[in-house]
């Protein structure tokens, strides 16, 4: 059994000063859902992970267990299983959208009450993420064998794959 731990947390993903001193009364979507998740792909294309498409959770993959949660996300699977994993920043560059959404608005309204005051747009490559991965390998006794962590750096422009050779082991 292996198994790979994502800690994510929304203090992780940075915004920009720009957005997070431009509105002093706050008024921006929750960051709630700014999170970036884990998935499973083998490279026959089966998959374990949110399918953002058709909102339902997939597990193609027989003998994989997910946990996901807020602050982790966690997938057990079989050691035979030739798999990848992919960080998708799908979540978080939906609240960037909801953001800007909001600012638009916010501006329209500011521009019609003749306001002279304007929210900035918010665009992908402005928000990093700093997110730790972890790989557990077990073996035949039962011992935990764990990587080191692996830190990743990204924005949210698009998904970030990793594949157990980026994984260290004592």
């Amino acid at each position: 059994m292996e198994r790979i731990i994502v800690v994510m947390k929304g203090s992780n993903i940075v915004l920009p000063d720009k957005v997070r001193y431009s509105i002093p009364d706050g008024g921006i979507p929750t960051n709630e859902h700014l999170a970036i998740d884990l998935h499973l792909y083998t490279f026959d294309g089966r998959h374990v992970g949110m399918n953002y498409s058709a909102q339902t959770f997939e597990k193609q993959i027989p003998g994989v267990t997910y946990v996901g949660g807020t602050i982790l996300d966690q997938v057990d699977y079989p050691t035979n299983l030739d798999a990848y994993y992919v960080l998708d920043p799908t979540p978080a560059r939906r609240w960037v959208e909801d953001y800007n959404r909001f600012a638009e608005a916010k501006n329209a309204r500011n521009r019609g009450l003749g306001i002279n005051l304007t929210l900035p747009p918010l665009n992908l490559t402005e928000v990093n993420a700093t997110v730790s991965v972890g790989l557990t390998r077990f073996d035949s006794t039962g011992r935990r064998i764990e990587s080191s962590p692996t830190i990743i750096y990204m924005n949210l422009e698009r998904p970030f794959a990793l594949y157990p050779s980026n994984f260290t082991f004592p």
